[in-house]
């Protein structure tokens, strides 16, 4: 028997002592190891995560129409560390995904495991 985690919202509830943010991928990848987590998916072609420039048309376009993103982020504090911490978050799996083992990639998914190591 095993256990899946969905990580939705990095950084706002995590097992003690909390996930590392701004720690980088080592110390992410070690946080996951000591919860008994070894093996990671992630979706990187379509995770808007990922990527910066989404966010930012994201934020100004669709959430508050006719606003501009940089505004936003200034009367809404809380969308800034969101932003922050899922940033943060996918910087580090996307370097994990090149110094881990990958045990399945199909160009827009991969499985890493955290315990072995790139050859």
């Amino acid at each position: 028997m095993f256990s899946s985690f969905i990580i939705d919202l990095p950084g706002y509830a995590s097992p003690p002592p909390g996930m590392p943010l701004f720690k980088g991928s080592e110390a992410l990848s070690e946080y996951l190891v000591a919860q008994s987590i070894r093996y990671v998916a992630y979706d990187y072609a379509r995770q808007p995560g990922a990527q910066r420039a989404y966010w930012e048309k994201k934020l100004g376009s669709e959430i508050y129409p006719g606003v501009k993103p940089k505004r936003i982020l200034e009367i809404r504090p809380f969308l800034r560390r969101q932003i922050q911490y899922t940033l943060d978050f996918h910087d580090n799996l996307r370097k994990l995904g090149q110094s881990r083992k990958k045990v399945y990639d199909d160009g827009e998914i991969f499985v890493i495991d955290l315990l072995s190591r790139e050859s």
